[in-house]
């Protein structure tokens, strides 16, 4: 995120044409032109990525995640075992769940549902 350019793509060593066989939307998202893509061929995309310079606000709110985890890490114990030696930490407690203002400030970076 965000994708910024695609240089190619490739369906089994076969070069696509970008307009005719494939497109690349606004958020980076490739879409098949002619049909679907085929469930059993090997798609190679050569794309760059990434902001020239991350945003403050995301660098602000990555921060603040970290000094939470380090500061409540032995106070956040949910759950532990002893056969196997198995620890659950509730991230809740441990400050590494955003707060809802940390999903508002972040909110323009997600790139729908799935990255919620």
């Amino acid at each position: 995120m965000p994708v910024t350019s695609v240089t190619s793509v490739a369906e089994d060593g076969t070069l696509l044409v970008k307009g005719t066989d494939y497109r690349v939307n606004r958020h980076g998202i490739l879409t098949r032109l002619c049909g679907c893509w085929p469930l059993d061929v090997d798609v190679d995309v050569v794309y760059d990525h990434g902001y020239a310079d991350i945003p403050a606000i995301v660098k602000q709110v990555c921060l603040q995640v970290a000094g939470r985890g380090y500061v409540r890490t032995s106070t956040a114990l949910a759950a532990e075992s002893l056969g196997d030696r198995s620890v659950t930490y509730d991230k809740d407690r441990t400050g590494e769940n955003l707060s809802d203002y940390e999903r508002r400030l972040l909110a323009k970076y997600a790139r729908g549902n799935e990255s919620r």
